[in-house]
């Protein structure tokens, strides 16, 4: 996944306000961590801040953890477990870490490889008890299962998206899975390169994906995949809080 230094810096500077962070005590302040690139960099992995909501202030409280490439963090519902998207091509991996809040550390619990290229976006199902993944350059995504204490288990389903490419030959050269999130046990997939929101069936008993069959019953309100405009190139989607829940909204590439 190829993106500028001055992009990064750009998007970082934008997305303090939604990076992973939980309640240190009764005064609302926050713990955050922040994901930074170590490749030709001086930075180390992950780094903590404690972040005061009525002043707006971060106050940084160094290295949380030395891992390579961190581009995304999520924080599992329970607070207790952190997992990192390891960006480095064919190297990548996914990291879990335990968190002890009181010294802003996280230690290692176990890494995989991310059974793709540049893992970009991770998310939960609605159990907590799967993570998924969205490696972009090799347009694929992952399910790993969540061990009882928070290691990642082996995956339990690998699918490459699949459809038209884009037309956009420098970046649409092949599927780019670029976010997933679920809903109960329906995936959605942004994807760069196809111009699409991919829509799988997820089977919580088992942690695999399949295809969406299409409109019926029990998916009254998606087809298969959503297609967009030629280019659009979506990166992120949100889901609308319209009163029957299923508007989306996706972000152009």
């Amino acid at each position: 996944m190829k993106i500028t230094r001055s992009c990064f810096l750009f998007v970082f500077s934008c997305l303090l306000a939604t990076l992973p962070a939980f309640p240190q005590s009764s005064d609302q302040k926050f713990l955050v961590f922040v994901g930074t690139y170590t490749d030709k960099t001086d930075s180390k992995g992950i780094y903590a801040f404690d972040f005061d909501p009525s002043s707006a202030k971060l106050t940084p409280r160094g290295l949380a953890a030395e891992t390579p490439n961190p581009s995304w963090i999520v924080i599992h519902p329970n607070g207790k477990w952190a997992y990192a998207a390891n960006e480095s091509g064919k190297q990548s991996t996914i990291s879990a870490f335990s968190i002890d809040a009181k010294s802003a550390k996280l230690t290692l619990l176990n890494q995989l490889p991310a059974l793709g290229e540049d893992p970009c976006y991770l998310s939960f199902d609605k159990t907590g008890k799967y993570l998924f993944v969205a490696n972009y350059t090799s347009g694929n995504v992952v399910v790993f299962p969540i061990l009882p204490g928070g290691k990642l288990g082996g995956h339990t389903s690998v699918v490459t998206d699949a459809g038209p490419l884009g037309p956009n030959k420098e970046r649409q050269e092949g599927p780019h899975a670029h976010w997933i999130s679920a809903r109960g046990n329906e995936v959605f997939v942004a994807d760069l390169g196809l111009d699409r929101v991919l829509l799988y069936g997820f089977d919580p008993a088992k942690g695999t994906l399949r295809k969406a069959p299409g409109p019926d019953a029990k998916h009254p309100f998606y087809s298969s995949d959503l297609e967009l405009s030629p280019g659009t190139g979506p990166r992120h989607v949100a889901f609308s809080s319209s009163k029957n829940g299923h508007g989306l909204t996706y972000v152009l590439g």
